[in-house]
């Protein structure tokens, strides 16, 4: 979603089998409802680390991306720490497939 204005997302409380959210390039009133839906598993980082700052992650959240063309190794370290994933098992990786 792509938004100029500030909107309300309360309305994806109904949608208890949404499963993916990229509001990265949306302002959003409340972010902390994504906490509310029991099928959320993929959301924008921006998104998760809201949540994370308000003890809202969604129990089976399967995959944060960071919305950074190309985030240093020291922030996917950092994310990858708030997610309880330890340093170790974070992979960064860069460039193109081809």
């Amino acid at each position: 979603m792509e938004t100029t204005a500030a909107v309300d997302i309360t309305p994806l409380r109904t949608v208890s089998t949404l499963r993916s959210s990229d509001l990265s390039n949306a302002e959003v009133r409340d972010l902390k409802v994504l906490a509310d839906l029991p099928e959320l598993r993929n959301s924008a980082a921006i998104s998760v680390g809201i949540l994370l700052d308000h003890g809202k992650l969604p129990a089976i959240l399967a995959a944060a991306r960071l919305i950074e063309n190309s985030p240093s190794l020291d922030e996917a370290v950092a994310w990858s720490q708030r997610l309880g994933i330890p340093a170790s098992a974070v992979f960064h990786l860069s460039g193109q497939l081809r």
